[in-house]
Parts: structure tokens; sequence; C-alpha cells
């Protein structure tokens, strides 16, 4: 029988052994955010990863799963969230994987504001709020890069 411990050992050279306990960035700042959100939102709807759809249908089969992280919902319109740990220092950090991803979820879900979240650190981007508007596809939707504190 395995103890807790086995599973975080790492062996080196020699008789000594090194414990490491390793966290899913990405998961603990999703979590964080929509943690926060709420926490300070009281009165919003707000929900992680509760929606999924499939990109591609086939019949019976069902692919490229899509699940934003975060669901927010207002009175007047509903706002998809997406959380990435990653260090943002110039605007051409950003992902267009990332951009695809959100306008994605826009289509798919059908609606007309996305947030894309990402940490901020000393030195990042993050001293504001980027916002622009897409227009593709006969399609208005508002894209938001935002910064969260960690602290």
């Amino acid at each position: 029988m395995h103890n807790f411990y086995s599973y975080f050992n790492i062996s080196f050279a020699g008789d000594n052994n090194a414990y490491a306990l390793l966290f899913d960035m990405n998961r603990l700042f999703e979590d964080y955010v929509a943690f926060m959100l709420k926490k300070h939102n009281p009165n919003i709807k707000i929900s992680a990863q509760l929606l999924k759809k499939h990109l591609i249908k086939d019949g019976q089969n069902e692919r490229c799963l899509m699940r934003p992280d975060i669901l927010i919902e207002l009175k007047d319109k509903t706002i998809i969230a997406d959380t990435k740990y990653k260090i943002i220092n110039k605007l051409s950090d950003i992902s267009q994987a990332d951009l695809y991803q959100l306008f994605a979820y826009a289509i798919a879900f059908k609606v007309s504001e996305v947030w894309l979240i990402y940490p901020l650190f000393d030195g990042s981007l993050g001293y504001k709020t980027l916002e622009y508007n897409l227009d593709c596809f006969n399609t208005k939707i508002k894209l938001q890069i935002l910064f969260a504190p960690l602290g």
C-alpha cells in the first residue's frame, strides 16, 4: 500500500529523498477568480464550469468539448469568462489560440461579451483593462482583457 508521500517522491542521485507538492496553477487560478467574483458580486449569478457544448457533432459522435471557465448572468446579458495563468507583459504575449477560443465560445453559446482574465503580476500589462470589439461573421462581440490581482 502506498502512503501519501510516495506519490510525491522525487529521486535524485544518492540516498536523500526530496518531496514535492504540485498544483495545477491554471485550475487554481480559475477557482480563485470564480471565488472572488462570487464574493464581490453576491447578487449576480456566477457559475464555474457550468456550460458545455461540443464544437463537432456527427450523429452520436461528439468531439472538441467546449467548457467555459466562468459564466456570469446579468439581467440584460450573459458574459463568458476564461482564465489563463500566464504572464502578459505586452500585447503580443496574448495567444491567438486564447482569442480564437473565446470567439468560439461567444458564437457557440450566443453571447455578445467575453472576458479573458490573466493574473496581475509586477511588470505585467495589467495596469488597465483592454477592450476590443470583434466584428466577424456579422456578429458583434465585446472582448475585455482583464488582470486579476492575486493578493
